[in-house]
């Protein structure tokens, strides 16, 4: 009887190179993967917030401690910002008036920081980092410098088109004459999206002259912007 022929050395290398490289990404991936499962329970109250609905506090709670987590098996730019998102709501007053939490607002810079570290070109981060700077000491050249990153990283994201104008709004004064030009682009682009909304934030900013020489070049749209100041 004849015997079975043995594998091959070759046969037996290739199978155990296999066996190895799935163990490796099987390694790999397993932090990512527990990442993901803890992020669950923030990810709702997220979409809340960027859909411009109120959170309560138990909810921003629970999506700083989702992020935190998440962040103990990888290190994420994005989880990072919104950690930092989480830690400003929570800074907020929540009567509306008074201060903002200090060592919450100093959290949330530190979780810029590392945010803006892994992930440079997040306009979500930058954004966060102007609020953060405003919420410290006010309108000045450095919240008006984050916001001309927010710009130029993402100029047409959807989300930031409001939020982002209103604080360059605010600080409109400490933008560069050749930074202004962002700010005017971004007017137009909230003009087209929704002339409402800009019409209350032009009002509640005080900005109005702004609006106008954003909108000089159509009349029709001008005169439009002025018929919804009535």
């Amino acid at each position: 009887m004849s015997r079975p022929p043995r594998p091959s050395v070759g046969k037996a290398a290739t199978a155990l190179l296999a066996i190895i490289l799935g163990a490796a990404v099987l390694y790999l991936g397993l932090p990512r993967t527990i990442a993901a499962f803890a992020l669950l329970p923030g990810n709702q109250t997220l979409r809340l917030i960027q859909n411009g609905e109120t959170v309560k506090r138990e909810k921003l709670e629970a999506l700083a401690a989702s992020r935190r987590r998440a962040l103990a098996g990888v290190d994420s730019g994005r989880m990072w910002s919104d950690l930092a998102l989480a830690q400003l709501l929570l800074a907020e007053p929540r009567n509306g008036g008074g201060k903002p939490r200090q060592e919450l607002v100093d959290q949330a810079l530190t979780s810029l920081d590392l945010a803006l570290r892994a992930a440079p070109a997040n306009p979500h981060a930058w954004t966060r980092r102007a609020y953060a700077d405003l919420l410290t000491r006010g309108p000045s050249r450095s919240v008006s410098a984050a916001l001309v990153m927010s710009i130029l990283t993402a100029r047409y994201e959807p989300d930031l088109t409001f939020p982002r104008l209103e604080l360059s709004l605010g600080a409109w004064r400490y933008f560069p004459l050749q930074d202004r030009d962002l700010v005017l682009g971004q007017v137009r682009l909230a003009w087209r999206r929704s002339p409402v909304r800009l019409a209350e934030i032009a009002q509640r900013t005080g900005q109005v002259a702004v609006i106008r020489a954003a909108l000089a070049a159509t009349p029709a749209d001008l005169a439009a912007f002025e018929r919804r100041l009535r």
